[in-house]
């Protein structure tokens, strides 16, 4: 079994967020693939947050350094249902002025089918979505 090390390395990720790493083991000969495995040994970061974590940690769960990234999640969905709520009424509207609400009600079946199946095909295969996990 590897000896514990008290070895600690910089590890660099966006540049706002630098953190000190501290490696468990010792890299040996005899136990190279365990130190593979392990993803160079790293097992815990201490990083210190920023106001702006400590601010969003009143929402909600949010690590040191993940502050910017949550914000920007956050804008991102906001932007997204606030484009649906304009657009949605924009084309009801355009259905209602050529069509009649029969047809209407047909066009939401239509796109709750679409959505179903576009999900379930997403679902079905992972490798060919390798960013959707």
């Amino acid at each position: 079994m590897p000896t514990p090390s008290t070895t600690s390395a910089t590890r660099t990720g966006p540049p706002f967020a630098a953190s000190t790493c501290i490696a468990r083991y010792a890299p040996t000969a005899s136990d190279s693939d365990d130190w593979a495995a392990k993803k160079d040994g790293v097992v815990g970061c201490t990083k210190t947050a920023s106001p702006l974590d400590r601010f969003l940690r009143l929402f909600s769960d949010v690590r040191a350094g993940e502050g910017f990234s949550t914000l920007l999640l956050s804008i991102n969905c906001g932007l997204i249902f606030a484009a649906y709520y304009i657009i949605k009424p924009l084309r009801d509207g355009l259905v209602l002025a050529e069509y009649s609400a029969e047809i209407k009600s047909y066009l939401q079946v239509a796109n709750v089918l679409a959505l179903a199946v576009s999900c379930r095909s997403m679902a079905a295969s992972p490798t060919a979505f390798p960013g959707v996990a």
